[in-house]
C-alpha cells in the first residue's frame, strides 16, 4: 500500500488548494500549447480563406476537447489525491482493528504532515504506550507466581520443624524438662522464621521494586555465625531419624551475608535431602577454604525408591538466586546415587583472621 511520503507543513484542505492551483496553472499552460498546436495544424490543412465555416469549427472542436482533456486531467489528479488520503484512512481503520484484537506490536505507518499523520502518530504512541503496559503485567505477573512458588515452597520448613518438635512435646511418655524448654526455643526460633517469611511475602506485594531490591548484608568478622545458621537448620534432619557429621574449618574469614536468606537456602538444602536421602546413611557437612572461597558440600546418599518422585526443583532455584545475590554460586550433582550441594560463599579480602 503506498502513501504520499512527501512531508507538507500545512492540512488536507490546503493541500487540496494548494495542488489545485499548481494544476490549473499547469493544465492552462497545456490548453494554450495544445491550441496553439492545433490551429496551426487546422490552418496548414484547412485555409481560412477557402473554407472559413468549417476552419472556425476545427478550431470550436479543438478548444472544447482541450477544455474537456484539462478537465479529465485536473479531475483524475483530484480523485487520486482523494483515493491516497482514503486508502490512508482505511489503512488506519485496519490498525485500530488490529490493536483492537490484541495485537500492539505493529507499528503504525506516518505518512506526510497533515491531521491524518497526527492521527496516526497518536494513534502509534497509544499503541506503544499500551504495548509496554502489557510487557511490564506480564514480567509483573511472572516475578509475582514466581516468588509465591518461592515462599509457598520455604514456609513449609519451618511449618514442618514446628509440627515435629510440637509432636514430640504432646507425647505423654516425654517427661524431659531440658528438653522440653529446648523444644519449645526451636519452635519459638522456627516461628519467628515463619512470621519473617510472610513479612517478606507482605512487603513483596505493598512496597515498592526498589525496595524490595535492597538486601540486608551483614558482614561477620569469622563464619561462627555461619556454623549455627548451619546446626540449627539440620535440626530438621534429626526430626527425621537422619544423622550428620559436621566438620568446619578453624579458620575465620570475613563474610557478608543475608541471615533470612541463608536461612531460607539451606533449610531448603536439608528439606530435600529429608525427601530423598537413605536414612541408613550419614549425611556429611564439611566446610573448605581456598584463597577467595569458603566452600560448604553437603553429601548424601539417595533413596532409590524416593528417587522415583518428581521435584519441582524451585528449592534448588531459590538457592541459586539467594547465592546470585551473594555473588557466590550454588551447584549441585549427582554420582552413583551420591547427591552433592556446593554452596561457595567469597570471602572478603583484608579480613583474614586466624
Amino acid at each position: 500500500m503506498k502513501f504520499i511520503n512527501k512531508k507538507q507543513s500545512f492540512g488536507i484542505i490546503n493541500q487540496l488548494i494548494y495542488l489545485s492551483v499548481k494544476t490549473i496553472a499547469g493544465l492552462i499552460l497545456l490548453f494554450f500549447i495544445f491550441f496553439i498546436s492545433w490551429r496551426y495544424i487546422i490552418d496548414l490543412h484547412v485555409s481560412p480563406v477557402d473554407n472559413m465555416h468549417l476552419n472556425h469549427q476545427l478550431k470550436d472542436v479543438a478548444v472544447f476537447i482541450g477544455i474537456l482533456i484539462c478537465f479529465s486531467l485536473y479531475l483524475a489528479i483530484i480523485v487520486r489525491f482523494l483515493m491516497q488520503k482514503l486508502e490512508y484512512i482505511k489503512h488506519l481503520i485496519e490498525c485500530i482493528h488490529v490493536m483492537k484484537g490484541g495485537n500492539f506490536c505493529d507499528p503504525v505507518t506516518i505518512c506526510g504532515h497533515d491531521e491524518l499523520s497526527h492521527l496516526a502518530l497518536h494513534i502509534d504512541e497509544l499503541r506503544q504506550e499500551i504495548h509496554t503496559n502489557n510487557l511490564e503485567k506480564r514480567r509483573r505477573k511472572v516475578k509475582e507466581n514466581t516468588f509465591l512458588t518461592s515462599i509457598s515452597h520455604d514456609l513449609r520448613t519451618p511449618l514442618t520443624s514446628i509440627i515435629g518438635y510440637l509432636e514430640i512435646l504432646l507425647d505423654s511418655d516425654f517427661n524431659d524438662c531440658k528438653k522440653q524448654s529446648n523444644y519449645l526455643k526451636l519452635c519459638l526460633k522456627r516461628s519467628i522464621q515463619l512470621q519473617e517469611l510472610t513479612n517478606s511475602a507482605f512487603e513483596h506485594f505493598y512496597l515498592k521494586d526498589k525496595q524490595l531490591e535492597t538486601t540486608e548484608l551483614l558482614r561477620c568478622n569469622s563464619i561462627m555465625n555461619l556454623e549455627r545458621i548451619i546446626i540449627d537448620s539440620a535440626q530438621i534432619l534429626a526430626q527425621q531419624n537422619l544423622t550428620y557429621s559436621t566438620v568446619f574449618p578453624k579458620k575465620r574469614y570475613a563474610l557478608v551475608y543475608d541471615i533470612r536468606m541463608i536461612q531460607r537456602l539451606f533449610d531448603n538444602v536439608f528439606t530435600n535431602i529429608c525427601r530423598y536421602a537413605k536414612k541408613e546413611t550419614n549425611i556429611n557437612i564439611t566446610g573448605t577454604i581456598t584463597d577467595s572461597n569458603l566452600i560448604i558440600r553437603i553429601t548424601n546418599k539417595i533413596d532409590i525408591q524416593c528417587k522415583r518422585r518428581e521435584s519441582t526443583g524451585i528449592g534448588i532455584n531459590n538457592c541459586k538466586k539467594i547465592m546470585q545475590i551473594h555473588e557466590g554460586s550454588f551447584s549441585h550433582e549427582i554420582d552413583n546415587l551420591l547427591f552433592t550441594s556446593t554452596v561457595r560463599f567469597p570471602i572478603k579480602c583484608g579480613n583474614n583472621i586466624s
